[in-house]
């Protein structure tokens, strides 16, 4: 029987949730909402992922409004990348990442909405939280819109515990509301963070919702009278998606070129400290998914920290120093870290590009002590010293913390791909010169040597046992190897 305060819970996925199976959960899933596309791209993890989302029985699709693309084109492509998929509702994601939010915006969003739902005959919800309700939809005269609509709410509690049917999302001006987010899978301190095998994402953090009423309230909502189908999937033509055309011109504005690589910082980051030193990078913000403020217990992160800088037993305490940049000191046993800060050297590892963002993927709580700064460069970053003369300098000795969590985006003006610098003709610096290895990895066989102030080029950069590797003719070298610049390519 379906009572009134029955937890109604469903989980949100997107690509960011490969090999979730719902099979495979502990606890029952009353319903699924995937997300379809954003902008004009198809979701890459759709096709993967709709065979178990149709093992669900209340099925919804979702579309990630972007403020840069015409809206009719975005609708569009959701439309034709969901059509005979067997969904039974669908929701306009309004958020701020990667988007300008204005009038004109959230007018869009309103008129994504009903033609939607004329388009379908079937019900499209809108997604957004209680700040952008505020900020950006009820000061552009859509207040009575948005009390009008199937609403999906965001709105987290910074609890595991907190979550309901006991308490309710803290909405303002009385929002009806019909779906709450109460738990984000990748938002620390969420009942969502750790739920993944619960509701059958395995290590990985699910995205928590909530149905405000009964699951027979839910299946009359959405239209729902039979079990679960699986339906196959038509075959059909490519989809033809309008072009974006710049309105004063009226010519086709360039796709965004998606691509993924490792990343170092651009000259431009780097300051030159008064006095004429030498030229170091001032660690920079690093934008979350949310709102840029990360907390971890301090007892977990320390031994971490600890693990992380073997032979700097004094690196813990700089970490929870209060005068360290991107810390604020311990309040009770969290340190606050606002946002991540990034290092002079390292290079960043981006996994996909955004509108202008890379986004890159810290290591779980978990597993982060097994991490090695050597070994993998891109999951930690490295502590800097400010003084207010001499601006910021590399301490003595490096002290190491790691990326935890994220996903986090940096702006790509800040950062050089390392394939555009490449071919690179490199010094060898190591006064016992090179070994030449057949793969990345001390591991491998030595395939000849150089020797201390040859010129070699390098045509492609890994991470690999030990740090960073360049390829040149033949194999292998080490150009940051355990903490040491061995060319003039510092990276």
């Amino acid at each position: 029987m379906d009572g009134a305060n029955t937890m109604i819970v469903g989980v949100d996925i997107s690509k960011y949730n490969l090999g979730w199976n719902p099979d495979k959960a502990l606890k029952p899933i009353a319903f699924v909402i995937q997300r379809a596309s954003w902008s004009l791209y198809k979701d890459s993890g759709f096709d993967a992922l709709l065979p178990e989302a149709q093992k669900v029985a209340i099925r919804g699709a979702y579309h990630y409004y972007s403020s840069g693309v015409p809206w009719k084109a975005q609708a569009d492509l959701f439309l034709a990348t969901v059509k005979g998929k067997g969904f039974h509702f669908y929701v306009v994601d309004y958020e701020r990442a990667y988007n300008a939010l204005s009038a004109r915006t959230i007018a869009e969003v309103s008129e994504m909405v009903k033609y939607i739902k004329a388009q379908t005959g079937q019900r499209c919800m809108v997604y957004f939280s209680p700040s952008i309700y505020n900020e950006s939809i009820k000061p552009f005269g859509y207040g009575l819109w948005a009390h009008q609509q199937d609403i999906w709410i965001a709105q987290y509690p910074w609890t595991l515990t907190q979550t309901p049917p006991s308490q309710s999302p803290a909405i303002p001006d009385g929002l009806p509301w019909k779906i709450w987010q109460y738990g984000g899978g990748d938002v620390n301190f969420t009942a969502g963070r750790h739920a993944g095998a619960d509701y059958g994402g395995g290590l990985v953090g699910m995205d928590l919702n909530y149905f405000n009423g009964s699951k027979a309230d839910m299946m009359n909502w959405a239209g729902v009278t039979d079990a679960p189908v699986v339906v196959p999937a038509p075959i059909e033509p490519p989809v033809v998606v309008q072009t974006p055309v710049d309105p004063p011109t009226g010519n086709p504005v360039p796709a965004k070129t998606q691509t993924s690589g490792l990343y170092q910082f651009a000259a431009v980051n780097y300051w030159k400290r008064p006095g004429g030193g030498p030229l170091v990078l001032p660690m920079s913000r690093v934008r979350g998914k949310a709102d840029n403020m990360s907390r971890y217990a301090w007892s977990v992160l320390k031994l971490i920290i600890t693990a992380l800088n073997p032979t700097n037993a004094a690196a813990v305490n700089q970490v929870s120093a209060a005068d360290w940049g991107p810390s604020k000191g311990l309040d009770g046993d969290y340190i606050k870290w606002i946002g991540l800060l990034w290092p002079g050297r390292n290079i960043v590892k981006i996994l996909e590009i955004v509108d202008g963002y890379g986004r890159v993927d810290g290591r779980p709580l978990d597993s982060a002590q097994t991490i090695n700064a050597n070994d993998n460069p891109d999951l930690v970053h490295k502590v800097y010293d400010y003084n207010k003369s001499n601006g910021w300098g590399e301490r003595a000795k490096p002290v190491y913390v790691p990326i935890l969590g994220g996903p986090w985006w940096v702006d790509l003006n800040n950062l050089v791909s390392v394939d555009s610098l490449l071919p690179k003709t490199v010094r060898v610096t190591s006064i016992g010169g090179l070994n030449v290895r057949a793969n990345p990895t001390t591991a491998a066989p030595v395939v000849r040597g150089l020797w201390f102030g040859q010129n070699v080029t390098v045509t492609q950069v890994g991470i690999g046992r030990g740090g960073i590797w360049g390829k040149i003719d033949g194999g292998w070298i080490a150009l940051r190897y355990n903490g040491a610049n061995l060319t003039s390519w510092a990276i």
